[in-house]
């Protein structure tokens, strides 16, 4: 399973191994940091969905860089965030995507529970995937994909309508992760937040 936790070091400090499968893991968050925890899921190729819950006693200082063929789209379902002091804020029913060309380096969850769905896309892996499930080659062709998901890191837009729905969705199908109607869900999340981003 291609680890998304592994991605940066961040992520390697806050949280702990529980329990590790082909295309399951499960994490606590280190009692240093505080309370909760995490599950990373292998829905197909070129895909994972992170469920998170954290409450963390203070602000966290880190790295936080994805690698450069990694882009994390996070959802958020209650609380709020800010990033990088101010610079990135998140509140309940936002989006934002993350990739590997900003260092974010402080994480202040305002010391409320913060709940999220996240989506992490590896290219190109995902664009395989996309051809096969959509029977295409055209995003094998088209270069639009990568900029879409490579433009200016830590863009936040508020999710609406479909893009809403669609996450609240995703959260209530965790433990039926490997079924193809997640599958369906991640496909049909994935392609209105691309047309959200056009």
């Amino acid at each position: 399973m291609r680890n998304a936790k592994t991605g940066c070091r961040f992520s390697n400090e806050l949280l702990r191994t529980v329990c590790k499968g082909t295309d399951i893991e499960c994490f606590s968050v280190n009692p240093e940091f505080g309370t909760g925890f995490v599950r990373s899921f292998q829905v197909m190729p070129g895909v994972q969905l992170i469920y998170s819950q954290l409450e963390l006693q203070a602000p966290v200082t880190r790295p936080y860089q994805l690698r450069s063929n990694m882009v994390e789209l996070s959802f958020c379902l209650d609380g709020e965030v800010c990033i990088d002091a101010s610079e990135i804020k998140i509140g309940s029913g936002d989006i934002v995507i993350l990739n590997h060309t900003h260092n974010y380096a402080r994480f202040d969850f305002r010391g409320c529970p913060f709940l999220r769905v996240s989506m992490v896309i590896f290219l190109p892996e995902i664009v395989t995937t996309l051809n096969i499930m959509l029977g295409t080659l055209s995003f094998e062709e088209d270069e639009h994909l990568y900029k879409l998901f490579l433009q200016e890191p830590g863009l936040v837009i508020g999710a609406q309508g479909r893009i809403a729905q669609a996450f609240h969705e995703l959260r209530d199908l965790p433990e039926k992760y490997n079924n193809y109607l997640t599958r369906l869900k991640t496909m049909e999340l994935l392609l209105y937040i691309m047309g959200e981003l056009k």
